[in-house]
């Protein structure tokens, strides 16, 4: 029999080719640059897969309950729980010019672990051990690769079930061959891709109303990456006026029982309080300001700093700034980004009978915000928006916009920060300092605008500022609500956000960065953070005990006073043995450390007095300071820097009976008057 079936017209018939074409581009350019170096958190995770390999995974994140408990009870704080028993794992690939080991901690939650340990094993396999290739980030990119593929399939299986499948084609080959999705894997070779997957997958089945399937999805997300917690409250909100309270205590105790799933192998093996010591790391890169976000907080730190003379790309504490200003800027963000959930979550439920897509843009929203509002906020923490947001960018013209414009915004951002990986060089590098800065306060703007032009293309015509613009019509009682809920609130986030000043204690306690202030009170004036690397320390009567069993590292920024030409740092030190002291500078954040840039000073046995010079641009710069090679016990008894004014000749006064040698230090170091205005 014939098959008299219409044939498809040369337009589909082109439209396949061409489809296929763009999928295979998407799927070539990902195992081309599957074995991209990444940023730095490529080599993060590739030693916590050698160490758990190589050692043991259920010690990964640190020490056994028995030993955490027993300190317990001997009154350790949290705190100091953390730092005894928190698991840095070795630095096992070669790090820069100099090779050396540093050590990393683990704080991702064990579904995030377990994925790497896949791959790892998958690598194993293939090679016969674990040797740092980039055969090694190949195999850690297909994390990756597997999860745009599986999101993009997911909005395209989705987009077919509702009412525009004819978008489901374009809006999932739009998410596949994002130049923002390129570049955070495997470009950048973040893992973020592995959480997104998790969380579009739970939205959906919210939109779908399968409650339990959106709760389990959620909660593997979270266990992920807790980045997408941000969103929910939309899930809650949802949940709970359409199912009501009994459902959803099923679906909590659902979400209960696969968390603890996730960590039985670690609570059989005797660590799960080490996985929360380890976890709790990962919120103490949260204490600053503004990490690595271009957003609200930007432009205020960048003045902050620029007041004191420091690079645009440094960090500041939220515990400095609150001491400076008198307002806690981790809860002034936090009290904002919950204004905005407010906000969000009613305009959601104004709408959601409407267009119930809304949940994708309202979840999108979430992560918006916390970018954009919150302190602590990393550069590629706003990625969970983009798969979000792309569900629903095709719907209007106006959301197409939006959604380029935060693309485009957020591309530039994460190519300030790292570039094209490690790879390329970083465009923090590249551009001046003064045109950083009026780019990266720019951007700062251009992100609250972002995020105004979103909401607006979420919730055209938004019903719920309609609802509360017509509480003013209402009957008296309603009106004098309003009337009392502003105030009230106002007062509350007062109260909230505020606390007292402590100018002197600021200064010594500027960054973070797992940091502790050099305990000498005449370097706190420049010493803005110390990075103790490989090393235990201990301080004992204002004196520093570096104990190590190999090569100690000391990073820390300095900051230059105002006026000053030069500076004189002293260190008082008694090494274990003979020993080359080293001084490394680097003009970057990032960045590694070079032998080329380094001063060396022998160290005899016994007390040593070291004296070096420093001229107002190396003091600029970010060092790291190898007190010696040898292992053993370092006593730092003092360590401090002096400034020299413009025209001062009092180094004498300074330091003592050194003046002589401080005079051939200064000469030899060839040293000119700043001529600048500060």
């Amino acid at each position: 029999m014939t098959d008299v079936r219409p044939r498809p017209g040369w337009r589909k018939r082109l439209a396949r080719p061409f489809v296929v074409l763009l999928i295979t581009l998407g799927l070539l350019f990902r195992l081309g640059l599957g074995g991209a170096h990444g940023t730095i958190d490529m080599d993060w995770w590739k030693s916590w897969i050698v160490y758990a390999y190589d050692d043991s995974l259920i010690s990964l994140y640190g020490s056994p309950d028995s030993e955490i408990i027993d300190d317990y009870q001997k009154g350790y704080g949290f705190d100091e729980l953390q730092k005894r028993h928190a698991r840095e794992v070795s630095y096992r690939v070669t790090y820069g010019d100099t090779s050396k080991r540093r050590r990393l901690w683990v704080a991702q939650p064990p579904l995030y672990v377990y994925s790497l340990m896949a791959v790892g094993g998958l690598y194993k396999l293939a090679s016969g051990g674990l040797e740092d290739t980039r055969w090694f980030n190949f195999c850690v990119n297909l994390l990756n690769l597997v999860s745009a593929a599986v999101t993009a399939l997911l909005i395209h299986r989705f987009l077919r079930r509702t009412s525009r499948p004819d978008l489901a084609l374009p809006t999932a080959i739009a998410y596949w061959l994002n130049p923002l999705v390129l570049l955070n894997a495997p470009v950048q070779g973040y893992l973020d891709q592995l959480c997104a997957v998790w969380l579009v997958a739970s939205l959906i089945m919210l939109y779908e109303k399968r409650v339990f399937w959106a709760y389990a999805l959620f909660a593997v997300s979270l266990l992920m990456k807790p980045t997408g917690v941000v969103a929910l409250p939309v899930l809650l909100v949802i949940a709970l006026k359409e199912h009501g309270l009994k459902q959803n205590l099923k679906a909590w105790a659902l979400c209960a029982g696969i968390v603890l799933v996730s960590w039985a192998p670690f609570i059989i093996g005797g660590h799960g309080i080490s996985v929360v010591l380890g976890l709790a790391r990962l919120g103490m890169q949260l204490d600053v300001v503004c990490r690595k976000a271009i957003n609200f907080w930007y432009g205020i730190q960048y003045y902050l700093l620029d007041a004191i003379g420091e690079p645009w790309s440094s960090q500041v504490r939220n515990r400095y700034f609150a001491e400076t200003t008198g307002i806690r800027p981790d809860r002034l963000g936090t009290l904002l980004f919950l204004a905005f959930t407010a906000l969000n979550l009613g305009s959601l439920w104004k709408n959601l009978d409407k267009n119930r897509l809304a949940i994708f843009s309202a979840g999108g929203l979430q992560v918006l915000a916390s970018y954009a509002l919150r302190t602590g906020q990393h550069v590629n923490h706003y990625f969970l928006a983009i798969p979000l947001l792309a569900v629903v960018a095709l719907l209007s013209r106006e959301r197409q916009v939006s959604f380029a414009f935060g693309c485009f915004l957020f591309f530039t951002a994460d190519v300030i920060f790292y570039g094209f990986g490690r790879d390329t060089d970083t465009f923090m590098g590249m551009l001046a300092e003064a045109e950083m800065q009026s780019v990266t306060v720019l951007l700062a703007v251009a992100t609250l605008l972002n995020l105004v032009f979103a909401f607006r293309a979420a919730y055209p015509g938004n019903a719920l500022w309609q609802y509360l613009w017509s509480l003013r019509k209402s009957r008296p009682p309603y009106r004098a609500a309003l009337a009392a809920a502003l105030p009230l609130g106002v007062a509350a986030g007062y109260f909230f956000v505020q606390t007292e000043k402590d100018p002197q204690h600021a200064a010594a306690s500027f960054y973070f960065d797992s940091s502790r202030t050099i305990p000498s009170a005449r370097g706190r004036k420049f010493f803005s953070r110390v990075d103790f690397r490989r090393a235990t320390l201990e301080e004992i009567d204002g004196n520093m005990i570096v104990m190590t069993p190999g090569d100690p590292q000391m990073e820390f920024n300095l900051r230059p006073k105002r006026r000053a030409c030069a500076y004189i740092m002293l260190i008082e030190i008694t090494p274990p043995a003979q020993t080359v002291l080293q001084l490394f500078t680097h003009p970057n954040s990032e960045g590694e450390f070079s032998e080329q840039k380094s001063r060396e000073l022998l160290l005899k046995p016994g007390p040593n007095e070291v004296l070096i010079a420093l001229s107002r641009d190396e003091l600029r710069k970010r060092m790291r300071l190898d007190p010696g090679d040898e292992p053993g016990r370092y006593l730092i008894s003092h360590i401090s820097v002096r400034a020299l004014r413009r025209g001062c000749r009092k180094i004498a006064d300074a330091l003592g009976p050194k003046r002589a040698v401080a005079r051939a230090l200064l000469s030899s170091a060839d040293i000119e008057p700043d001529s600048s205005s500060d």
